[in-house]
């Protein structure tokens, strides 16, 4: 059971890939594939016929990209995974007697449109809901304090977590335990996987962008971290 131990800070991060973003990368990674394997096929089947040999480079183009839409399903599986384990979680601590429960959610109320399971639970549980990101000008505006509009996707993280240390302190005032749910890049000890692949194929290349666990123990709060994992 997930159970944060320590009096002063209350926090427990589930650190995770967002399984919203799994599904729509893993969509997106599954159409470029099928692009390349009708390309490879077409070529597979040209050089066929005009020399009447199996071009065995382009077989082994082809048994790489069918490996990789292999893990683009295993990447859907995940995302489904994750979601539920979400929900576990936040039911195993919802069940503790007589606690106030606050649950943090990396992004805003849009960003977060696609999870309603956890919405639906924290009204149904009578858990309070903070989206970290409301209120943040560079992740919603898009622009930075002076008004300046950002020109690269990287600037939204510059002082990211430190704003949602200041959400926390200001949210968390009453609460017996805190959830908060982020990406797995922003908490230490952060290691590649098998999606990282995925991710490297199709966006921004994706690295450790700050140490989130380590912003709120410099505030003085005790943290827990677990990272939420598939078996795909």
């Amino acid at each position: 059971m997930v159970v944060c131990t320590n009096r002063k800070a209350k926090i427990c991060i589930l650190a995770e890939y967002h399984p919203t973003n799994l599904t729509a990368l893993s969509f997106l990674a599954a159409h470029m594939i099928k692009k390349e394997i009708e390309r490879l096929g077409g070529e597979l089947i040209e050089k066929l016929y005009s020399s009447g040999e199996v071009d065995k480079s382009i077989l082994r183009s082809l048994e790489k990209e069918v490996d990789e839409m292999v893990e683009c399903i295993n990447m859907l599986l995940c995302a489904h995974e994750i979601r539920e384990k979400e929900v576990e979680y936040l039911n195993e601590i919802a069940r503790l007697p007589n606690k106030k429960i606050v649950i943090y959610l990396e992004g805003n109320r849009d960003a977060n449109a696609a999870r309603p399971e956890i919405v639906e639970l924290a009204r149904e549980k009578n858990l309070k809901l903070v989206y970290l990101d409301e209120g943040n000008r560079r992740y919603e505006n898009f622009v930075d304090e002076n008004g300046r509009i950002l020109k690269h996707a990287h600037e939204i993280q510059i002082e990211r977590e430190d704003f949602w240390v200041d959400r926390i302190e200001e949210t968390i005032a009453d609460a017996d335990y805190a959830i908060v749910i982020v990406g797995r890049n922003h908490v230490s000890n952060y290691k590649n996987d098998y999606i990282r692949k995925i991710y490297k194929r199709i966006s921004l290349k994706r690295k450790s962008v700050g140490y989130f666990d380590e912003r709120l123990r410099e505030r003085g709060y005790e943290v827990e971290i677990f990272r939420i994992t598939c078996k795909w």
